[in-house]
């Protein structure tokens, strides 16, 4: 699972990608302070058949809007579950306008993620779980396909 963190101040993208990894401690978490950096990784995800499962962004960054930055991400992955992470309350309604799962304020603790994808995300706890699983396929006779069992 991939896990995107996009903020354009140094020091809290490390917090975020450390909270995210608390949170996702099974994801691969890329953490970009560039957004079209970010846009790029995306694309590049996208052309591999890969998904981004989550983007926690930033509103205000150089260069790039968050809110340009999720335009882009829904059109290279349209499931991605989009998260603002801002110190502004004023961008609530655009970011929702983006269909965001979620607008947390800074500073952004582990804590607020779960509570945040517990309100908003209804099984993001079993895309973050690696589960185990073991298939048995028997072509003798009819044909069967087991998955765990």
């Amino acid at each position: 699972m991939y896990v995107l963190a996009v903020e354009d101040e140094q020091i809290i993208l490390k917090e975020l990608t450390t909270e995210l990894g608390k949170v996702f401690p099974n994801a691969q978490i890329c953490g970009f302070q560039d957004p079209q950096a970010a846009c790029l990784w995306a694309s590049e995800l996208a052309q591999k058949g890969e998904t981004l499962s989550y983007a926690f962004m930033d509103i205000r960054m150089r260069g790039m809007s968050g809110l340009e930055l999720a335009r882009q991400l829904k059109l290279l992955h349209p499931g991605t579950v989009l998260i603002f992470c801002t110190a502004y309350t004023e961008y609530a309604f655009d970011a929702m306008g983006m269909y965001a799962k979620g607008y947390l304020l800074k500073p952004v603790s582990a804590e607020n993620i779960v509570r945040t994808l517990d309100e908003m995300v209804s099984d993001w706890r079993k895309s973050a779980e690696v589960r185990e699983q073991h298939f048995w396929i028997k072509t003798f006779g009819n044909f069967e396909v087991f998955v765990d069992g």
